[in-house]
């Protein structure tokens, strides 16, 4: 089963490349000295010919781990929904929920035949596997890719009319301020201890720096990762649609209508996909959803057969099942 998302961020999204660039205040990237830049993690991808050869373009991409952590939060928040107020948890088995293993070493034991039976058959376990057995998951996650022309040869068809063509990426500039400087007076005197000999001897070190800076520096960028220094960070800008792919491996009706409310819940509960949750950056909406290619309507046959049968495995969750996936099968040795 394939299911199809359509989302549009409300806020610049961002997720992190690990390299290491700067920019200057004409928007120079990697052009000498400059500003800590975060660059957007890209993918590189075939795009059409261009004047008669191959060409790639590096596309923006939230990668399929941000995005199945995202599914899994969003989730989550349904499955202890349920539990609360009747069941709790030991931290070893509430761990293995959240992340899938309790400690981050598998055992090397295979599970059993009525094990993996059991745990694939669970509404939440099911999707995700792991735990200390490794059990394979049902669910795979895409990458999340904007519906751009760069995108086009594996998008497929159904985008045309939100396909863009421009540029979507910007850089959203930051300021590290000094806490000390954009305090009030009445703030310092009652926070900090000696509030004027401390103060002052704060005033003298950051003015020392400063003009250790300038006579090392000698240019506008000078002591560029001190505080009250610029750094800047490249996002998508807001308003753009992109396209993500769940595939589920013979599921149960249960399990698809878990991952469906996951989906539309990511909205509903504002969870936050990819990084700079803390400046509101990566709010989505859900645009469209569609299971094997039929927009998906919660009000059909299908969709309250769905939402029936996860409501009767929502009841029916209890703290064994968590204690039970968790549980190190050496001990049974």
């Amino acid at each position: 089963m394939q299911i199809s998302v359509v989302m549009r961020n409300l806020t610049p999204v961002h997720s992190s490349d690990p390299v290491k660039s700067t920019i200057d205040l004409d928007g120079k990237i990697d052009k000498g000295k400059g500003f800590p830049l975060v660059r957007m993690r890209t993918l590189k991808v075939p795009v059409d010919v261009v004047d008669g050869a191959p060409s790639t373009a590096y596309l923006p991409i939230l990668p399929s781990n941000t995005m199945r952590n995202a599914l899994r939060r969003s989730i989550l928040d349904t499955v202890f929904g349920s539990l609360r107020g009747r069941a709790s948890l030991s931290i070893g088995a509430y761990a293995a929920t959240c992340t899938g293993s309790s400690s981050g070493n598998p055992e090397g034991v295979p599970a059993t035949f009525d094990e993996t039976l059991a745990v694939r058959g669970h509404v939440f376990f099911g999707l995700f596997g792991g735990g200390p057995r490794l059990i394979k998951s049902r669910m795979g996650v895409d990458n999340l890719y904007p519906i751009h022309r760069d995108a086009a040869r594996f998008l497929g068809d159904g985008h045309e009319e939100r396909m863009r063509a421009d540029k979507i990426l910007d850089v959203v500039w930051k300021r590290r301020v000094d806490p000390i400087e954009k305090c009030t007076g009445e703030q310092l005197e009652e926070m900090i201890t000696n509030p004027r000999e401390s103060i002052t001897g704060w005033a003298i070190n950051a003015q020392a720096r400063k003009a250790k800076g300038k006579s090392e520096e000698g240019d506008e960028t000078a002591n560029t990762r001190g505080l009250n220094a610029f750094n800047a960070q490249e996002v998508v800008i807001p308003g753009i649609d992109w396209a993500w792919k769940i595939l589920l491996k013979n599921p149960t009706d249960a399990q698809v209508g878990l991952v469906l409310k996951g989906i539309q819940d990511i909205e509903h509960n504002v969870v936050q996909i990819g990084g700079g949750n803390a400046y509101g950056m990566g709010e989505m909406k859900i645009v469209e959803i569609r299971v094997d290619g039929v927009r998906y309507d919660p009000s059909s046959d299908q969709g309250m057969k769905w939402g029936d049968a996860l409501g009767e495995a929502l009841d029916q969750l209890s703290a064994k099942d968590f204690e039970d996936f968790v549980q190190p099968a050496k001990a049974d040795a």
